[in-house]
């Protein structure tokens, strides 16, 4: 299951299925990166995009970042609902450590 974690998130698979293929989060993500930008993250395959790239809007935190990264695909390879609320609340608290959770 690492091997294809890595690949998904390496090769950025997750971010090419339609929209309507992609997986819900529990409750839309509403950021404001770098005072500058808003993000509105709807999916799951959004979330572990932008966690995987968070060093690029100058997270200081990638421990934080990684781990909500894992926790999302490991939810979307599994299908596991406890896993994806999991994943949403580190994504929260690493956003919120970045001052850009709205």
């Amino acid at each position: 299951m690492a091997t294809l974690t890595a690949y998904l998130a390496d090769s950025r698979l997750i971010g090419e299925k339609p929209m309507e293929e992609q997986t819900p989060l529990p409750e839309p993500l509403r950021l404001f990166v770098n005072g500058r930008s808003w993000m509105y993250l709807k999916t799951a395959e959004s979330a572990v995009d932008f966690a995987q790239n968070a060093h690029a809007y100058g997270a200081r935190d990638r421990d934080a970042w990684k781990e909500a990264q894992e926790l999302l695909l490991q939810a979307l390879e599994t299908g596991n609902e406890q896993l994806l609320k999991a994943g949403c609340t580190v994504f929260k608290s690493a956003a919120r450590n970045e001052n850009w959770l709205k």
